[in-house]
């Protein structure tokens, strides 16, 4: 015996769909028409996963498992999205790097077939690597790398490094140079 009915248990598993199509439908419906001046949202930040490979104390994505749409379910909600009014994208996460292959697909898509003006990458930095950029980073305006502190045990503590944050964000930094990418760097 099931405890949950599967209407909502189907419910439940297409509820990130629901709010691609809601957010959609908000951004048609304040879409100007016939000359007026609403205003649209034309930046969306996509949060696709909310797993991570770190243990920041502070940090609200903390969870082990998470939904993730479809390559084609996500190419539909952007699509609407783009349809809609947005001119810019964000993709976040968790570590949006820990899907490498997903989020190089969608930075292409949104580049090249709907010609955002902007997609752009919140990540630690752990995970992100030359191969990946090499071949996606003709599709990436800007790449935002968090770093809370210089001082690497100071990273320890607060759950963000294992000894080589800085490091590393110094590679990103190049390697976002190399292939003429914005850095970005967030910092608390």
């Amino acid at each position: 015996m099931t405890l949950i009915p599967n209407a909502l248990m189907k419910a439940y598993v297409d509820f990130p769909i629901l709010v691609v199509l809601i957010l959609a439908s908000l951004f048609w419906l304040l879409k100007p028409r016939s000359g007026k001046a609403t205003e649209v949202p034309v930046s969306v930040n996509y949060h696709f996963t909310r797993q991570c490979n770190k243990t920041c104390g502070f940090c609200f994505h903390t969870a082990t498992t998470s939904y993730r749409l479809s390559i084609e379910e996500a190419h539909r909600g952007l699509a609407l999205l783009k349809a809609a009014g947005m001119r810019k994208i964000n993709f976040a996460g968790g570590e949006p790097f820990l899907y490498k292959q997903f989020l190089g697909q969608m930075a292409m898509f949104c580049k090249k077939q709907l010609k955002l003006e902007s997609v752009s990458i919140v990540t630690n930095g752990s995970l992100v690597d030359e191969k990946f950029l090499r071949q996606y980073g003709q599709y990436i305006d800007i790449m935002a790398v968090s770093c809370d502190s210089f001082d690497e045990q100071t990273n320890i503590d607060i759950g963000r490094g294992s000894g080589n944050q800085v490091t590393k964000l110094f590679e990103v930094a190049a390697l976002c140079k190399k292939y003429g990418i914005k850095f970005k760097l967030n910092t608390v």
